[in-house]
């Protein structure tokens, strides 16, 4: 009896949201700004990432998201939505959205970018809890609570110097 409640919690630990992480950091050529990505698999159908750009006194940031999806869709343009702990719901500006067909299977690959403002950065530094909320042009929406590794990962994107 110990063995299978043994074998049936690993199983469930194990089955808990393992998240990839990676943080790449670049220099544009042209500008000579840094750029800083936490770039996240949440699953095999999901990737999210926030970007720090700094060139030179000013530093702005990005949401990037993509995932793959059965039907022939994209994300919405209008505004997606932010949930910072218990703070209202705030409005995130779609800067670039594009979808294309997956080449090695059925899927569409959908991604978009995200601004995110210095308000809702500040917010993000001390948070608890992050929810996002994408809609896409067929009417649905994707929602998604940012796991903790990867709220981590974001604070120290953010609090990384210039």
């Amino acid at each position: 009896m110990k063995k299978i409640a043994l074998v049936l919690s690993l199983v469930m630990l194990l089955g808990i949201s393992i998240v990839y992480a990676e943080i790449r950091e670049g220099r544009d050529q042209f500008t000579d700004g840094k750029w800083r990505t936490s770039g996240n698999f949440l699953d095999n159908q999901q990737w999210i990432g926030l970007r720090k750009i700094s060139d030179g006194e000013v530093t702005k940031y990005e949401i990037l998201f993509s995932e793959k999806e059965l039907k022939y869709v994209k994300f919405s343009e209008k505004s997606g939505e932010i949930k910072i702990d218990d703070k209202p719901v705030s409005q995130l500006q779609v800067g670039a959205v594009s979808s294309r067909p997956a080449l090695s299977s059925g899927l569409s690959h959908l991604s978009l970018t995200i601004t995110v403002s210095s308000e809702q950065i500040k917010s993000i530094e001390t948070a608890q809890r992050v929810a996002l909320k994408f809609r896409k042009t067929d009417g649905t929406s994707t929602v998604l609570v940012l796991p903790d590794a990867v709220l981590a990962e974001w604070k120290e994107v953010i609090n990384t110097e210039k």
